[in-house]
């Protein structure tokens, strides 16, 4: 589904908006994780999977329901493009730091 979407999509250079929402997806949200083990005393393993879960790139389902209701599909695939290939930077740094 995601191949047929990127095919037709005419967008898919990267943008301010697509690096914004790619940013605080695997940035913003292992970094909140962090902050939020602490208070609920989550530790070990179970905090660096949850870390590491939350680093994770959009999920193609994502662009699915995009297309279903004209939600931006364009915009949706051509981050979830983006933020897979990022994550292969990012989740690298978070996996060397846990």
């Amino acid at each position: 589904m995601l191949g047929v979407q990127m095919a037709q999509s005419r967008m898919l250079r990267p943008d301010r908006d697509m690096l914004a929402v790619s940013g605080m997806r695997l940035i913003g949200s292992p970094l909140l994780a962090v902050l939020l083990a602490m208070p609920f005393g989550i530790s070990g393993i179970e905090r660096d999977v949850a870390i590491i879960q939350s680093g994770m790139p959009a999920a193609v389902l994502i662009a699915v329901i995009a297309n279903e209701y004209d939600l931006m599909p364009d915009f949706v695939t051509a981050t979830i493009l983006f933020s897979t290939l990022a994550s292969v930077v990012t989740l690298t740094f978070i996996i060397s730091f846990l």
